[in-house]
């Protein structure tokens, strides 16, 4: 993203306002989440069919990469922020995901692996898949709004929650048409996935309560409905599962060889130490 010069050195305070250079920047990087929600999925999934946990391994370090970047260009009080009704968000967060879990509950039970591989996919395919997915579908897009319209007028607080909602579903939306099984009816699912797991930064103004939801939600996936396609993309129904097995421990380490040598390459780049307010 385009750098935009500031002699300023502190961090914004938590209702300072964007210029229209600075505004532009913020939705720049908004897009760009976007597109690569919906890159991942499309090549390492649809196109390639990538052993699911070896595309999660994909998923995560792009992911998460470019919202370490972000936070690296963002010149913002994040810790004064993301403190703010903190353990509100996080008591509404996991109100929601009771009935989030009682929803995927509902669903017919099917079959899951066992020992120690299960346990692995819980913290694999739950909790992590969960985080990464709630940081780009939620957080992220609440980050966004909140930069655009930072005040403390409630008037805002409401203009806030509203296009929160609509930057978290259109993220969510573009995320999943990266997923074959989406591109029909069936993206009515995730979409009132997302408009619930907005409501904790809705309610509260701080989007934390999001990665409750979702982790929940996921883990619950895992012991309920491990081979949903719906509620765990990507669908393993007549998937490939390329790269399983010793080649996929092997692909796996070359992957972590190669990306981790392009980041620290990159770092500079992507994780600057002189940040203006917003690049």
């Amino acid at each position: 993203m385009a750098s935009v010069a500031s002699p300023r050195r502190a961090r914004l305070p938590l209702q300072a306002t964007l210029s229209r250079t600075e505004r532009r920047s913020v939705t720049a990087w908004y897009l760009a989440g976007a597109l690569i929600a919906f890159a991942v999925p499309l090549i390492g999934a649809s196109l390639l069919e990538l052993h699911h946990d070896l595309y999660l391994l994909v998923y995560f370090t792009v992911a998460g990469t470019f919202l370490a970047s972000f936070v690296a260009h963002t010149d913002l009080d994040w810790r004064g922020w993301l403190r703010t009704r903190m353990w509100w968000s996080v008591a509404v967060g996991g109100a929601v995901a009771v009935a989030m879990v009682r929803n995927v509950m509902n669903e017919a039970s099917m079959a899951h692996p066992s020992g120690s591989f299960y346990w692995f996919e819980i913290l694999w395919r739950g909790l992590l898949y969960g985080t990464v997915d709630a940081l780009i579908l939620f957080v992220f897009p609440a980050t966004v709004a909140y930069l655009l319209l930072r005040d403390a007028d409630r008037r805002r607080r409401l203009r806030f929650a509203g296009l929160t909602l609509l930057l978290s579903m259109g993220i969510t939306a573009t995320y999943h048409l990266g997923y074959p099984q989406f591109r029909g009816t069936d993206l009515a699912q995730p979409m009132i996935g997302a408009a619930i797991a907005t409501v904790p930064a809705a309610l509260t103004g701080n989007p934390l309560g999001a990665i409750v939801v979702h982790d929940a939600f996921h883990v619950a996936a895992n012991v309920h409905t491990y081979r949903s396609a719906t509620f765990l993309p990507p669908d393993l129904a007549g998937y490939a599962e390329r790269g399983g097995g010793t080649a996929g421990l092997a692909l796996a380490a070359l992957w972590v060889v190669v990306a981790g040598s392009l980041i620290y390459a990159e770092r500079r780049h992507l994780f600057p130490t002189q940040r203006a307010v917003i690049r």
